[in-house]
């Protein structure tokens, strides 16, 4: 099992278990801003300002490249690189892994998201200017294009006929892509992070006003499960400086039966999706946070330091503390 943490212009990969750095892939003159891992390939892809690249892990060498600019988000699958990027260029680009005609997906505006259905062949992508494209990677064909009035903030492919899109006006709304019809909308106010389960059967709202949604989609409709408790409790950050403590960020673990929540005062809470009841709190700052995609455990940066914590009934286990050269600056995931 192990863990890449990106830091500033380096990217470093943990064994989890012996917690020690295994190897480290640094851009030495941009901040990395996205990464993703194939597991059938061993290819590691990064994104970072002047590109995006297409590392072999074996020799850490850059096996592509996709040059397009200020690319903020990167994808891989069995047979593509998939890069999008929020530069001049307006565009997502998907190259071969092993050779062949790619792809290229044309956007009036900055690319700002991109998402792929999970056998690889259906993919979602949002831009600026308010428009999803649904694009078929067979053959590269459009299949529709999606207008919403807000810039698009998010993009989800929850199944081959349903996607759902977050704009950065706070609306959520689920299109049926086959009808090329909303089936549902909902108006957040501000929202710190909107996050799905592994199944695409649910997804959680953190609030800054400390409450967690979590609703559940099923056949195009979305229903309200729960709202987990809200934390009342406001502490001192400072003369002068009073902060409420909002919920920072909230995910599921990899069987869908715990959110996992980060709040500004300072713990990650557990929740049980069956009860909707807290299963219990551990101190940590408020932080990047990775759950695992296939155990019950997470890892949580805690300034310098990241902690492995084991999730079983009714109990939290610190397994291993890792410690880092610097603050991790950015994404944090399971490889």
């Amino acid at each position: 099992m192990k863990l890449a943490v990106t830091c500033s212009t380096e990217l470093i990969i943990y064994d989890v278990l012996e917690g020690l750095e295994v190897c480290s892939i640094e851009h030495p003159d941009h901040l990395i801003n996205d990464f993703d891992y194939s597991v059938k390939n061993n290819f590691l892809a990064t994104a970072c300002q002047g590109g995006a690249y297409l590392w072999n892990l074996e020799t850490k060498e850059i096996f592509q490249t996709a040059k397009h600019s200020d690319v903020r988000k990167v994808l891989l699958t069995d047979d593509y690189f998939i890069s999008a990027g929020e530069g001049r260029d307006h565009k997502v680009t998907l190259v071969r892994l092993m050779g062949g005609e790619g792809i290229v997906i044309p956007h009036q505006q900055m690319v700002t998201t991109i998402s792929i259905l999970d056998n690889g062949y259906l993919l979602a992508s949002g831009s600026d200017d308010g428009i999803v494209k649904i694009t078929d990677l067979n053959d590269g064909s459009l299949l529709t294009t999606i207008k919403c009035n807000a810039p698009i903030r998010d993009v989800c492919m929850i199944t081959n006929e349903l996607v759902g899109i977050f704009t950065y006006s706070s609306t959520y709304q689920i299109w049926n892509i086959k009808e090329k019809g909303k089936k549902y909308e909902l108006q957040f106010g501000r929202v710190n992070s909107l996050r799905y389960s592994a199944c695409k059967k649910y997804f959680s709202v953190a609030l800054p006003n400390g409450i967690v949604e979590v609703r559940t989609v099923k056949n195009g409709k979305v229903s309200k499960i729960f709202e987990l408790v809200k934390v009342e409790k406001e502490f001192d950050n400072g003369p002068g400086l009073v902060l409420t403590t909002g919920a920072v960020d909230a995910q599921f673990n990899f069987n869908s039966d715990i959110l996992v929540t980060s709040c500004m005062d300072k713990n990650i809470r557990l929740f049980s999706l069956d009860s909707g009841e807290q299963i219990q709190k551990l101190p940590m700052l408020p932080g990047e946070f990775a759950c695992h995609p296939q155990k019950n455990s997470y890892a949580a940066a805690n300034g310098t330091n990241i902690d492995i914590v084991n999730m079983v009934p009714n109990f939290l286990e610190t397994q291993q503390r890792i410690s880092v050269r610097e603050f991790v600056s950015g994404k944090m995931a399971f490889i």
